[in-house]
């Protein structure tokens, strides 16, 4: 069994925005099951080890849905190479996976318009 799982990727040349599905099987990554909130907590722990980009993490998590499936979504800033994207982690425990969404906004994409493709 893999340990981190990307289903999906997709990338827009133009905007440089993406999104990308991954799972990851926490019993393997991490020994147990976590909340998405320890999970966020571990990764903006992580992300700010970063040298090369700044990232920004909001204080405030929302649960969202996309689709049929609701995800708790922290939102950031992250500056890399002086572009400004705002990143936007949609996290979902299910069974002993992380369901994780990220999206990756730049150049005058909105997160709200994104998001609505998922109904």
């Amino acid at each position: 069994e893999n340990m981190l799982l990307y289903d999906m990727m997709v990338y827009d040349p133009v905007t440089l925005s993406n999104l990308s599905v991954a799972y990851e099987n926490l019993a393997k990554t991490v020994g147990f099951i976590i909340t998405e909130d320890q999970y966020i907590e571990a990764l903006k722990t992580q992300m700010a080890t970063h040298t090369i980009m700044d990232v920004t993490f909001s204080d405030e998590i929302e649960t969202v849905k996309l689709g049929n499936q609701e995800y708790k979504r922290v939102l950031c800033t992250t500056v890399a190479e002086g572009v400004t994207m705002t990143q936007a982690y949609y996290l979902a425990v299910v069974d002993k996976y992380m369901s994780l969404v990220t999206i990756t906004l730049a150049n005058g994409c909105e997160l709200a318009d994104v998001e609505a493709m998922f109904q």
